[in-house]
């Protein structure tokens, strides 16, 4: 039986911020799956993306957190200049 343990990566703050966004980029596409093709997919399949994506969006907010990264403002900065 597989223990769990915690072990501290270093990283640096630029690669944080790029998972950041892909954990999130991800979350989103699977939001627009199970949208579209909920039926398709069957329930135990939406469960497993649905289960997928809330632990994204969450290791995505604490990397955020921990990071002071604000992905939504920033977002939001590139359109105001777009």
């Amino acid at each position: 039986m597989a223990h769990s343990r915690e072990e501290t990566i270093t990283s640096c703050e630029g690669d944080l911020i790029v998972i950041c966004n892909a954990l999130a980029d991800y979350a989103d596409i699977l939001d627009e799956l199970l949208r579209n093709d909920r039926e398709r997919l069957g329930f135990c399949r939406a469960l497993q993306y649905e289960r997928m994506r809330d632990r994204c969006r969450k290791i995505s907010a604490g990397l955020q957190e921990k990071t002071g990264y604000d992905r939504n403002a920033v977002i939001e900065k590139c359109r105001k200049r777009a």
